[in-house]
């Protein structure tokens, strides 16, 4: 039986899509735009001298201390010093930290930085990125978390929690809207020093808008009937009698990988949900998934003359 709208439980406020909203054209930099940034980061890591290696969808630029990858699809970077973590004897970092409840699973708690240790990672990561002019107008900060280190016993029990490595995180809006996808990212990765934090490697993928065109979109009710109920996975579920329930639905821009082209970022319907399986024997049984739908239709965008396979295609 198909997939219908009523054999889906919403269990989420959903979001008001604009009748039109605005795709926006990005530019992807070179590596001649990319050199004075990969010289700077590359001394400031201290990375020495670089040998290039030529790679399918990027170069690395490679030395005994670290490697600079420049991704050519997009204009990323990747840069590390691979060496800056000998100091320490395991992954445990000596932080100042705080306990803080589990966002996933409020009765355990995560290790986070004191708010003194974050201000102050905060301002040295944008003091970074903006030197480089990396950071886009669309950036805002979004925090800082510390890799969480658990120690077991031999059943696997945690008997300690520790903290690791931390990251700065700058995430991107466009008109207000989020900009989701593995391309709309800005990251500084330290670890704590004496005299002061220590920066080990950034990744900055981001590519600049250059103008922006509007498009039709259609309205919510339709996205979810066009386009989830005829999602090919989601409708497996659903003849194997498994429960499809929508935890969060947001509206969003979506930007691609580094490793893939991209002229336009695009709205797009961000879904996370659950399945439930269906067996009586596996009735607690499930998992958690992520989905994006298009909100804007294929004619829309011819009719904007836009034209891309993604722009067409399922996400």
């Amino acid at each position: 039986m198909a997939l219908r709208v009523r054999d889906i439980k919403i269990a989420s406020k959903l979001p008001e899509i604009p009748r039109s909203m605005p795709v926006f054209k990005v530019k992807t930099a070179s590596l001649d735009d990319r050199k004075k940034v990969i010289n700077m980061f590359s001394k400031q890591l201290k990375l020495g001298k670089l040998n290039t290696v030529t790679m399918e969808d990027s170069l690395h630029f490679i030395s005994k201390m670290g490697e600079v990858q420049y991704y050519r699809p997009s204009g990323a970077l990747w840069v590390r010093n691979a060496v800056a973590d000998e100091r320490f004897k395991d992954e445990k970092r000596p932080w100042k930290t705080v306990k803080v409840p589990d966002e996933e699973d409020r009765e355990n708690f995560i290790l986070a930085l004191t708010k003194s240790e974050t201000s102050e990672l905060a301002k040295k990561a944008h003091s970074l990125f903006a030197e480089t002019k990396l950071l886009g107008k669309g950036s805002y900060f979004a925090g800082v978390s510390l890799d969480q280190i658990a120690q077991l016993d031999e059943k696997g029990k945690e008997i300690g929690r520790f903290a690791g490595e931390a990251t700065v995180r700058f995430l991107y809006k466009l008109k207000g809207v989020e900009v989701d996808g593995a391309g709309a990212k800005s990251y500084a990765y330290f670890n704590p020093s004496r005299n002061k934090h220590e920066l080990v490697g950034i990744f900055h993928a981001w590519r600049e808008t250059v103008s922006a065109r509007a498009v039709q979109t259609v309205k919510i009710d339709e996205v979810i009937d066009v386009a989830i109920t005829k999602d090919r996975e989601l409708s497996l579920y659903h003849e194997r009698k498994h429960k499809i329930r929508l935890t969060k639905v947001d509206l969003v821009y979506y930007s691609l990988p580094p490793f893939m082209f991209q002229e336009y970022v695009f709205p797009a319907l961000r879904v996370i949900g659950s399945v439930s399986l269906g067996s009586a024997k596996k009735r607690n049984q499930g998992f958690e998934f992520a989905r994006y739908f298009h909100v804007a239709p294929a004619k829309a965008y011819a009719k904007a003359n836009l034209y891309a396979d993604y722009l067409t295609t399922p996400l």
